[in-house]
C-alpha cells in the first residue's frame, strides 16, 4: 500500500495509483516498498490531465453530463442532453 511509502504522501495520483507497480520497481532494482520514478512521473501527469478534464467538463452548461460526473445517476440521460 502507498501508506508504507513516504514518497507517495501528498501525491496527486495516490488515490488512483496506490503506490505504483511493484514489478516495475523490482525490475528497476528497487525494493517492494520503493517507487519507480518514471512510473510516478507518468502517473502524476495522467492524473493531473484527468482531473483538469473533469473540472472543465463540470464547468460546461450540460445538466445531464454534470449529474453523471457528480455520480447522480438517477434515470437515463438523453444523448442530446449530454
Amino acid at each position: 500500500s502507498s501508506a508504507k511509502m513516504p514518497e507517495c504522501a501528498g501525491c496527486v495520483a495516490e488515490p488512483v495509483c496506490g503506490g505504483g507497480c511493484r514489478v516495475l520497481a523490482l525490475n528497476a532494482g528497487r525494493g517492494l516498498h520503493q517507487i519507480h520514478p518514471g512510473y510516478c512521473l507518468l502517473t502524476r501527469a495522467h492524473a493531473r490531465a484527468a482531473y483538469r478534464i473533469y473540472d472543465i467538463l463540470l464547468g460546461e452548461d450540460r445538466p445531464a453530463l454534470n449529474r453523471i460526473l457528480r455520480g447522480e445517476r438517477t434515470g437515463l440521460a438523453l444523448a442530446e442532453d449530454l
